[in-house]
C-alpha cells in the first residue's frame, strides 16, 4: 500500500498540483492500494475528480481508498454518495443538498440531464434561499452543455461530475471531468512548451471556437461565460498541465507539475444572484 496525505481537496491550483502528482506517482507504482488520507477539508464537488482518479488506478489493476479521521470530511463524501459507490458501508444520512456524485457513460447525457434536474430540484427545495427560476434554468442548460460538448468531442469512456449547494454562503459548485483526450486534441491543436496546455484552454473559451462539427446542439464555453459574467460567478479548466481560473478580476492561467488526463470543468455560480438571464436562455435556446 501506498499512502498520499492531503490537508485540503478543494479547488485551488495547489490541490490541483497535488493531484497532477498523485495521478503521475500512482501510474508508476504498480498494483497496489493507493490511499489517499484528507486531514481537513474536502469540497464535495471535487469528488468528481477522485473518481476520475479511481478509474485511473483500476485501469492499471490498482485500487483507491479515501480515508479522514475528520467527521466533516467523511460527511462531504458520504453526503454525496461518493463513499458509497466505492463499497463503504455507512449509516449516515445523505445530504440533500448535494448534486450526487455519478459515473455514467457519454452516451448517457439524457439521464445526465435527468438526474441532475432532480438533485437539483431536491437542493433547491431543502435550501431555505431559493435560487430564482431564470438561474436554475441557466444552471440546468449549462452542466447539459457540458455533458453535451463531453458527449460529442472527448472521446471519452467515463465522465463523473458532483457538485453542492452551499445556501448558507449563496455558493453552487459543479465538476464535471472525463477521461477523454483533452481540450487541446478536441481542438485540434499539438501540445508544444508546458504553458501552451493553457492557451488551449483559453482557445477553448474564445467567443466562436469550437469543438462541434455539423453536430446540432450545444452552446458552447462562450455562452457559459457569458451567464458566469452575468452571475459574478468563477470558471475552472483543466487539461493536460494547463490549469485556467477566470473570475470577475479575469483570468488566471497556470502550468501543473504533470498532466491531468482528460479534462475537468468547474463552474461556481452565486446563488443569491437576481440577475435576470431571460435574454441569455433565449439565446442560449437559438443556438441548439
Amino acid at each position: 500500500m501506498s499512502r498520499f496525505q492531503l490537508f485540503t481537496l478543494d479547488n485551488s491550483y495547489l490541490s490541483y498540483c497535488i493531484l497532477a502528482d498523485l495521478f503521475y506517482i500512482s501510474s508508476e507504482l504498480g498494483r497496489q492500494t493507493v490511499e489517499l488520507h484528507i486531514t481537513d477539508f474536502a469540497s464535495g464537488n471535487m469528488c468528481a475528480i477522485l473518481g476520475l482518479l479511481g478509474s485511473h488506478l483500476e485501469a492499471i489493476g490498482s485500487e483507491l481508498s479515501i480515508t479522514s479521521n475528520r467527521y466533516p470530511v467523511v460527511r462531504t463524501l458520504v453526503g454525496n454518495g461518493f463513499l458509497r459507490q466505492h463499497k463503504r458501508e455507512h449509516t449516515s444520512r445523505e445530504d440533500n443538498r448535494a448534486i450526487s456524485y455519478r459515473k455514467l457513460r457519454p452516451a448517457d447525457s439524457k439521464y445526465f440531464n435527468l438526474l441532475f434536474a432532480q438533485d437539483l430540484a431536491s437542493a433547491h427545495a431543502a435550501a431555505g434561499s431559493p435560487m430564482g427560476d431564470d438561474l436554475l434554468l441557466a444552471i440546468r442548460i449549462s452542466t447539459a452543455e457540458l455533458f453535451a460538448n463531453t458527449q460529442q468531442h472527448s472521446q471519452a469512456t467515463w465522465v463523473y461530475s458532483c457538485g453542492l449547494f452551499f445556501p448558507e454562503k449563496g455558493r453552487f459548485e459543479f465538476t464535471l471531468a472525463d477521461d477523454g483526450v483533452g481540450i487541446h486534441s478536441s481542438l485540434g491543436g499539438e501540445l508544444s512548451t508546458p504553458e501552451n496546455h493553457s492557451d488551449w484552454l483559453l482557445e477553448a473559451l474564445r467567443q466562436g471556437a469550437t469543438s462541434r462539427k455539423d453536430l446540432p446542439g450545444g452552446i458552447g464555453l462562450p455562452l457559459i461565460l457569458q451567464l458566469l459574467r452575468l452571475n459574478h460567478g468563477k470558471l475552472q479548466m483543466v487539461s493536460g498541465r494547463g490549469f485556467l481560473h477566470w473570475d470577475t478580476s479575469g483570468f488566471q492561467l497556470a502550468t501543473l507539475p504533470h498532466p491531468f488526463p482528460g479534462t475537468v470543468i468547474t463552474l461556481q455560480l452565486n446563488s443569491l444572484d437576481s440577475t435576470r438571464y431571460s435574454r441569455l436562455i433565449q439565446k442560449t435556446l437559438k443556438a441548439q
